[in-house]
């Protein structure tokens, strides 16, 4: 996949994800984690898709945990902050 350069369109995409959970499957069809060059995003999409793939809700309180289970004493902004940062 094309890696993404535009923090805009990581922004755009984190935030349909984040606000709109049900959108996870079309947007790793255009895009993979791996895509993202913003750390914090690609580690926030990876919490997304594996919630997802283990049959999860995607919301804020699963993708922390996912974090921090996943990341330990690692910081990461919290996703509602992320989601605020995101265009509409």
């Amino acid at each position: 996949m094309a890696e993404i350069s535009s923090v805009i369109v990581e922004q755009y995409m984190l935030g349909q994800i984040l606000v709109r959970p049900e959108s996870l499957p079309t947007v790793l069809q255009l895009i993979g984690p791996e895509d993202f060059q913003n750390k914090e995003y690609r580690l926030v999409v990876e919490a997304c898709a594996d919630l997802a793939a283990a049959g999860l809700p995607i919301g804020t309180e699963a993708i922390l945990a996912q974090l921090r289970e996943q990341h330990p004493g690692e910081h990461i902004a919290h996703p509602v902050l992320l989601a605020e940062k995101c265009p509409d």
